[in-house]
């Protein structure tokens, strides 16, 4: 018989892999953060014998002065160290721009500031000049009877409108110097003012006293100056009311100017 070979095939053996599991770290123990330490305050109960109780050293709160009510007193400062009359005279004409952008017509308080102005041009000093300023005249429309009443009725009769319903057969009546004012220039230095009175209230100027020629001007406006600067004026609910405005006027026109 033919005999053939036989095969013998190896077992493989089998591969053992050993994982090697890496070790986590036990988790971190987290500490609560420590509360915050309350001072101990001592009751004047407790106090220890001999012991000092500590004093409460609480800020102070100063007053707070705004801007304006500081340049307000700053302003007052400086007339302060003026000599006389020129004292007088500068803290009046001050208190005096408080009006500037007041209306003649609502205001209680320009009787004083004619008084002061006529006070100051009567005292004789060279600290005053006083120009005529020629204006514009008033203008009276007459309207004829038929023109009038559609003016009337269209306009509830608005006087600043009635020269457009003028015709032909109405005519212009002219005031002249119904606007024209005394110019009150007034130097006492550091400080220069500038007011206006209507020449139809100023009834005490001098033709000795009115600067040569007139002057001829539409736009007009009150002003004062220090050392060349603009004196800005706070509102009067700030830094001066009417009735310590009034009073200072009143106390320049009761004391003696000389």
């Amino acid at each position: 018989m033919p005999t053939h070979p036989v095969i013998v095939r190896k077992k493989k053996t089998p591969v053992v892999v050993i994982k090697k599991e890496g070790k986590t770290p036990p988790p971190k123990k987290t500490e609560p953060y420590p509360a915050p330490k309350q001072e101990k305050r001592s009751q004047p109960g407790n106090l220890k014998p001999g012991g000092k109780q500590k004093e409460d050293k609480s800020k102070e709160t100063k007053p707070v002065i705004s801007q304006k009510v500081q340049q307000h007193l700053d302003y007052l400062k400086e007339i302060e160290s003026m000599p006389s009359p020129e004292r007088e005279i500068a803290r009046a004409c001050y208190f005096l721009c408080y009006l500037i952008n007041e209306k003649r017509t609502t205001a209680t308080l320009f009787p004083l500031k004619d008084k002061v102005l006529a006070k100051i041009s009567q005292s004789g000093h060279d600290y005053l000049m006083v120009s005529y300023i020629r204006r514009w005249d008033r203008l009276n429309y007459r309207l004829t009877p038929e023109a009038k009443v559609k003016w009337e009725a269209e306009t509830a009769g608005k006087k600043a409108l009635a020269h457009l319903y003028r015709t032909r057969r109405c005519y212009v009546e002219a005031e002249k110097g119904y606007y024209d004012l005394y110019q009150f220039h007034i130097v006492v230095e550091p400080f220069r003012f500038i007011f206006y009175a209507p020449v139809e209230l100023v009834s005490w100027i001098s033709e000795e006293r009115i600067a040569k020629p007139r002057l001829h001007s539409n736009i007009v406006h009150e002003y004062g100056l220090l050392r060349g600067k603009a004196i800005k004026m706070p509102l009067k609910s700030i830094a001066a009311s009417d009735e310590q405005i009034k009073e200072q006027l009143q106390k320049f026109l009761d004391a003696a100017v000389s």
